[in-house]
């Protein structure tokens, strides 16, 4: 047929090749569909970008309030700090810009009651060196400024290195070349009697502590070894390695000691206290007294015979207050030690140890004994004791001890003027 003839052998689809051609349509539908992909992945991408900077906006936003927050809490800090406990600070013995001074700026003077002078700076052509006259028989109570910080040195350094008028002060003094004078501090002591007690000790170990007992003035502070604060620092290194002498340690105040028949004022108020007719009950002292194998003696065996609780106190009678001490509660008297102050703090502005007293319920009968005699473990500063005595002094008024009488400016202005306080 003429059909048949008419058909090309190209025109015949060979093995394997499909029968049909590709659809238009097919392909603007797989055209359509990566497009849609494409704005689809673009809005999603898009959509996730507003999302995550919205959250990282905020996530930045909470950290620098965060960040603030803790800045201006840091700066308050510093802040209340500065002002409520800057002399503290200043003070403080740990401070290594203690020792430190403006360079033309005067120390103040150091004066006793009677304005002697006991400590000032003297100018040098290396600026300005500190001078003690009266050299070791101070050293403890007043310190120094290098290496030893300690007494009132350290405690008043604040007041001592400021200045009068402070602003104006320094800038008068940038602009005319002039020395500064920081103000100056006037203690309570008495240079003749701390001189006195100073040579009473000698070469004594030991401490003398003198007291004003109507307002609490401490006249005389001294100790026994101590040192030359004008070579302290040539001395230092033999100084602070000689732990048989101690030289640095201030033993009115710091030192611990039992304390013997001075601990019988305790022992006095106690029995007082806990038994009425105390006066009229007598004990036959014999000199020594053997409680358990521990035998008490007074002193040179002395036997002071008959004797009431004045008659012992006048004495100082060992053997009655030993005896008196098994008929008193132990926890009473350990209850009107620490109303004396001992197991407390001594509302003193320098360095001191506390004083204790362990007596107790469960304590033994030697340690009973012991205890009620100043022997022990009971333990006591010189200061405590000086400070128990001058109370008895005073009609039974302890009044605050205190060392400061007050600071002057260089214009001879008077303030912080100490007051007696019970």
């Amino acid at each position: 047929m003429e059909i048949d003839k008419k058909i090309s052998s190209s025109e015949i689809p060979e093995a394997g090749e499909p029968s049909e051609k590709p659809s238009p349509v097919k392909d603007l539908d797989k055209d359509l569909d990566k497009d849609l992909k494409k704005d689809l992945e673009k809005k999603l991408k898009k959509d996730l970008k507003k999302v995550f900077k919205k959250d990282l906006d905020k996530n930045l936003k909470n950290i620098f309030a965060l960040y603030f927050a803790a800045l201006f809490i840091l700066i308050g800090f510093i802040f209340f700090t500065y002002v409520t406990d800057r002399k503290n600070i200043i003070t403080n013995p740990n401070n290594p810009r203690l020792a430190a001074s403006s360079p033309n700026v005067r120390r103040g003077t150091v004066y006793d009651a009677n304005k002697k002078i006991l400590a000032e700076s003297v100018k040098t052509y290396g600026g300005y060196v500190r001078s003690y006259p009266f050299g070791a028989n101070f050293s403890h109570l007043i310190g120094a400024v290098q290496k030893q910080r300690s007494g009132v040195e350290t405690k008043y350094n604040f007041e001592l290195q400021t200045l009068e008028w402070s602003i104006l002060n320094r800038l008068w003094g940038v602009a005319s070349g002039s020395e500064l004078l920081a103000d100056n501090v006037v203690l309570t002591i008495d240079a003749d009697f701390q001189n006195f007690a100073a040579e009473a000790l000698g070469e004594k170990f030991g401490a003398v502590v003198c007291i004003e007992p109507k307002t609490g003035k401490i006249l005389a502070l001294a100790g026994y070894p101590n040192y030359d604060p004008n070579l302290i620092v040539e001395n230092w290194e033999y100084l602070s390695s000689d732990e048989e002498r101690s030289p640095l340690v201030n033993r009115a105040s710091k030192g611990l000691y039992a304390p013997g028949s001075v601990f019988k004022i305790v022992d006095a108020l106690q029995i007082i206290r806990s038994i009425p007719n105390y006066a009229e009950i007598y004990y036959e002292c014999k000199g020594e007294e053997t409680f358990d194998e521990l035998t008490i003696k007074c002193f040179n065996k002395t036997a002071h015979g008959r004797v009431n609780l004045a008659d012992a106190f006048r004495v100082s009678c060992n053997t009655y207050f030993a005896t008196a001490a098994l008929s008193l509660d132990n926890a009473a008297l350990k209850k009107t030690a620490e109303e004396l102050l001992f197991n407390k703090a001594l509302d003193y502005p320098l360095e001191y140890s506390q004083s204790s007293f362990t007596l107790g319920a469960k304590s033994g009968l030697h340690e009973t004994i012991q205890s009620a005699i100043g022997q022990g473990k009971t333990l006591a500063t010189p200061l405590h004791m000086a400070l128990i005595t001058s109370a008895i002094a005073n009609g039974g008024i302890l009044m605050k001890p205190y060392i400061l009488d007050y600071i002057e400016t260089p214009s001879g202005f008077i303030k912080q003027k100490s007051i007696p306080k019970m």
